[in-house]
């Protein structure tokens, strides 16, 4: 099996500015690997959406600044489909496109999504939201993606605004207690 690791205890012993999480194998198992999972309420009706990470400014192209060391985003394939009006999908692999897509800004990978679904639709209109496997439940996307994770593979969703799918979407009251 594969488990989080919790990366980053404060001491000597460990990195400090190693202090997300990363998957590991069944063979390297350690307290780091026991969670308490709390769950977040869902966003009210009345709240508003969560805003979109806004665009990180740069001087460079973002090829270019790769290039030159300043962004070290990891190569992720990046498997899409884009859902009808009322939410429904390919649920096999038949109807998603895939694509290579360099780096971590959510608001890079929106805007790359957005050109390749080929509608007339803004990048603001657009929702992305993340399948955790076959039968995992649909998150939508709002923050960055993790450092690292080379070579990994992100299964996203996308929903049009102003469809009833898309005003059915529920995000994480992020401000709860």
């Amino acid at each position: 099996g594969r488990y989080l690791r919790a990366n980053g205890k404060h001491t000597s012993k460990y990195l400090r500015w190693n202090n997300g999480v990363t998957v590991d194998d069944v063979d390297n198992v350690s307290t780091m690997m026991h969670w308490t999972v709390e769950p977040i309420p869902l966003r009210g009706p009345d709240m508003p959406q969560p805003g979109f990470a806004a665009p990180i400014p740069s001087r460079i192209p973002r090829e270019l600044s790769a290039m030159l060391g300043r962004e070290r985003g990891a190569w992720r394939l990046i498997r899409f489909v884009r859902a009808s009006a009322e939410g429904e999908y390919a649920e096999d692999s038949n109807g998603w496109t895939e694509f290579q897509f360099r780096g971590r800004y959510v608001y890079h990978l929106r805007n790359e999504l957005a050109k390749r679904i080929n509608a007339e639709v803004h990048l603001f209109e657009l929702a992305m939201c993340v399948r955790a496997g076959r039968y995992g439940r649909l998150t939508p996307l709002i923050t960055n993606l993790p450092h690292g994770c080379n070579g990994e593979t992100l299964q996203i969703v996308a929903y049009l605004s102003e469809t009833p799918a898309y005003d059915e979407l529920q995000h994480p009251d992020v401000y709860s207690q």
